[in-house]
């Protein structure tokens, strides 16, 4: 029986059953759910091996990612 190999997208690692692992899916914000081997074979979904990989990934995002609050001189937040 073939078995699909997945491997990390930021550092390359192979997947091992024991390994807690995560996948982004791209659309509107940030999505990111525990693996399945459904959603990791889904195209432009991403898979991180692990929360060092998910938070180089998510600071990847760091130059497109649009302001979502901001704190007005009135020291209040305002969530947009």
């Amino acid at each position: 029986m073939f078995e699909t190999k997945f491997t990390c997208d930021i550092c390359g690692e192979v997947r091992k059953q024991t390994n807690k692992w995560f996948v982004s899916i791209p659309g509107q914000g940030i999505h990111i759910l525990g693996f399945t081997e459904k959603l990791a074979k889904k195209k432009g979904n991403s898979c991180l091996c692990g929360e060092k990989c998910l938070h180089v990934w998510v600071a990847s995002l760091a130059p497109i990612l649009h302001v979502v609050h901001e704190i007005p001189e009135t020291g209040k937040e305002v969530v947009q």
